[in-house]
């Protein structure tokens, strides 16, 4: 078995416990993340459940969204 590293904690573990609900990924888990960044460039992050728990928190708060027409 593998160790992954949080890339956002810091914290070890072996793999996510968390699975995505609903949709064409329903029963997948989730803690690995790509996000296209400038010039379209991908990022690869891996996330603890934590993380995870925390990210969904944060994509649900729309306060913490910043620029484009979200301002408006």
């Amino acid at each position: 078995m593998n160790a992954i590293k949080c890339d956002r904690c810091g914290n070890y573990f072996d793999c996510n416990q968390l699975r995505l609900r609903g949709g064409s990924c329903s029963g997948e888990s989730f803690g690995h993340i790509s996000v296209r960044g400038e010039n379209n460039h991908c990022c690869n992050y891996d996330l603890c459940d934590d993380c995870v728990k925390q990210f969904f928190d944060f994509m649900h708060d729309t306060s913490k969204i910043v620029g484009g027409e979200s301002d408006i």
